[in-house]
């Protein structure tokens, strides 16, 4: 199985019909993980989280929270590398700082050999 670190890519899909298209960088030394994620489409374009969890093997999670000073959306991510490591899927909740509620939603992430620019 790969490891997890490197590039990916997701789509968050919301109650509401809107959605997110994210990119993910994430390092790893041992079995701590570190990472950013930059919102490159969607009602939060250009917005960057931070995030830092464990893995252990196949299962990753995480907390998050935006990077934003005027943002107070955090939250925790649980996934399961599949496909032979090109797959971590689970769920994401999220707080929402507009309806002031935490929700949930699927989350799947895909690796990818591209290079982002940022």
């Amino acid at each position: 199985m790969k490891p997890i670190e490197g590039n990916w890519e997701t789509q968050l899909s919301f109650s509401d019909d809107s959605f997110n298209n994210i990119e993910i960088k994430l390092s790893r030394y041992g079995y701590d993980v570190t990472g950013r994620a930059r919102c490159v489409e969607g009602y939060a374009s250009g917005e960057e989280f931070e995030f830092k969890g464990d893995f252990t093997p196949p299962l990753l999670i995480v907390t998050y929270k935006s990077l934003s000073p005027h943002s107070t959306e955090r939250g925790a991510v649980a996934l399961l590398l599949q496909n032979n490591g090109n797959i971590l899927r689970g769920q994401i909740i999220y707080s929402d700082d507009e309806e002031n509620a935490i929700f949930a939603t699927e989350c799947v992430l895909k690796r990818t050999g591209r290079n982002f620019n940022w």
